[in-house]
């Protein structure tokens, strides 16, 4: 009988603690699952908008009605805005105003490199082959006592 009630005994600890164990392990995936399955909280939109330029991390970048061609050797900028210049070499986005200019990005196309070079009243973005077998893509920006011109040369 002794024997009996050693067996009773190892039988009622171990499912009293495998119960606790397996209490404990729902506790845990409970509190980590309930939490997850919450509605989102609604987030506050302000009524505010503007009608100013883009944020920086925007992902969208403004087009000009009619972007340049890169067949064209001068380009006159005679108003304030975006100017694409695509060319053989890859794309540079300049933003032109009345009186000065400012480079928003310069992409080369797979193959090139870039190399930029900014100074008060210019830009150039310079495009080179990276083999060396074309020649390269000039873009240049000036604008020291004039309204910015943009001119496209190919060495």
């Amino acid at each position: 009988m002794q024997r009996f009630l050693v067996r009773v005994g190892k039988a009622v600890a171990w499912v009293v603690s495998t119960g606790a164990a397996v209490g404990v392990a729902w506790l845990g995936v409970h509190a980590v699952l309930g939490a997850a399955s919450e509605p989102p909280r609604a987030v506050q939109v302000s009524d505010d908008v503007s009608d100013g330029p883009p944020e920086a991390s925007s992902t969208r970048r403004p087009r000009p009605p009619d972007a340049h061609d890169s067949s064209e050797s001068s380009m006159e900028s005679g108003t304030s805005g975006v100017e694409t210049v695509n060319t053989a070499g890859g794309e540079v986005v300049l933003l032109v105003g009345s009186d000065s200019a400012e480079l928003i990005s310069a992409t080369p196309n797979p193959g090139w490199e870039i190399r930029t070079r900014e100074q008060e009243g210019l830009i150039r973005v310079m495009f080179t082959d990276e083999e060396g077998r074309r020649a390269p893509v000039t873009v240049l920006c000036a604008w020291l006592d004039s309204p910015p011109e943009i001119q496209t040369y190919r060495d």
